[in-house]
């Protein structure tokens, strides 16, 4: 399931601060499936802070959209800056995002503009659900997890069983 929101940046927060929302947003979309390990995802979204904090500063964001995939979930995060990050602080969503209860695996795609591979290349090293690599197209995403086993409830009724 497709979903998106915007973050506000400069001069709403600092760019460090913008990652942080962003970081906690994606965090606590994660902590509700019980197949990933919170302490993990904060470690490595920890991690990629250097990086994302450049490609925030430079606006990168702002164009350009960091995907979360988990499970079902088709996650694109951007940030806005200027009077629209004063205006759109005021309606900004951060609660966790539906869509990633059933997920036991993720990988966040960051944009990786020219000038910046070497940056995003050493920072990113040794991490495994944070990428440079470009997200799969949204419809391929959902139709890989619709591959998943269907759960048939009118088998758990309890008035069905014998």
């Amino acid at each position: 399931m497709a979903r998106h929101r915007t973050v506000s940046a400069i001069p709403a927060r600092t760019t460090a601060a913008t990652w942080q929302a962003i970081a906690e947003l994606v965090a606590c979309t994660l902590a509700r499936s019980s197949g990933l390990d919170s302490d993990q995802v904060r470690a490595e979204l920890a991690q990629v802070k250097p990086a994302a904090v450049a490609l925030i500063a430079g606006g990168y964001t702002n164009r350009e959209s960091l995907t979360l995939r988990a499970g079902p979930l088709y996650l694109k995060i951007t940030t806005c800056s200027g009077t629209d990050a004063l205006k759109n602080l005021e309606d900004e969503n951060a609660n966790p995002v539906p869509g990633a209860d059933t997920a036991t695996d993720w990988t966040l795609h960051l944009p990786c503009p020219d000038g910046h591979a070497d940056l995003l290349a050493e920072v990113l090293a040794g991490l495994e659900h944070v990428t440079t690599d470009k997200p799969p197209a949204e419809t391929e995403s959902i139709r890989a997890n619709s591959l998943s086993p269907v759960i048939d409830l009118t088998r758990l009724d309890p008035a069905r069983r014998s």
